[in-house]
């Protein structure tokens, strides 16, 4: 009888281990194939950003830099990160959405919206898009260290187009002026 329930305890313990892996390998294919169709779906404003930091090396070569520092950032903080398991947020799957659909607004507007065709404003859905898949896969947990690589990663990350940059420097100019 001993020998039966010992059976008994090693199937149902090799039952919750296999039950494990399953689960494991979900997740992982689940992130292998977000991951794919997030450089699918972006991959024209990726290709056009790689493009401005090699055309303008001068100016916009420091883009291509910005996410080794970003996951440098994560690096520091991984023992942060990793020190209680991290949890799903499903609101970051309705960012995903929310961050595609912008993306698509702007990318495949009208001329009656052509003012949205503009590579800042898609960008703006890319870093939505970034902030949900770090929500859906790393909780609201994982975002207490991530939000300043991501923050970065956003901000210094992109190119500003020369109308958002003639904008700003003409007002830095004017008050450099004042104070001259």
């Amino acid at each position: 009888m001993t020998g039966d329930m010992t059976q008994t305890s090693t199937t149902q313990r090799d039952q919750r281990v296999d039950s494990q892996r399953a689960d494991q390998f979900l997740l992982l294919s689940g992130i292998v194939v977000l991951l794919v169709l997030y450089i699918w779906v972006f991959w024209d404003f990726f290709f056009r950003q790689v493009e401005f930091a090699v055309k303008q090396q001068a100016d916009w070569g420091h883009t291509l830099v910005i996410p080794l520092i970003a996951g440098y950032f994560v690096y520091l903080a991984r023992d942060k990160i990793l020190a209680q398991p991290l949890r799903r947020a499903w609101l970051g799957l309705l960012l995903i959405i929310a961050g595609v659909l912008w993306y698509g607004l702007c990318t495949f507007t009208g001329d009656s919206l052509s003012w949205l065709r503009h590579h800042n404003l898609m960008g703006f859905g890319v870093g939505v898009s970034t902030l949900g898949l770090v929500l859906l896969f790393c909780g609201y947990r994982g975002l207490i260290w991530l939000w300043f690589p991501l923050l970065f990663l956003f901000v210094f990350g992109q190119t500003i187009s020369d109308r958002f940059l003639s904008i700003i420097t003409f007002r830095m100019q004017d008050i450099a002026a004042r104070g001259a």
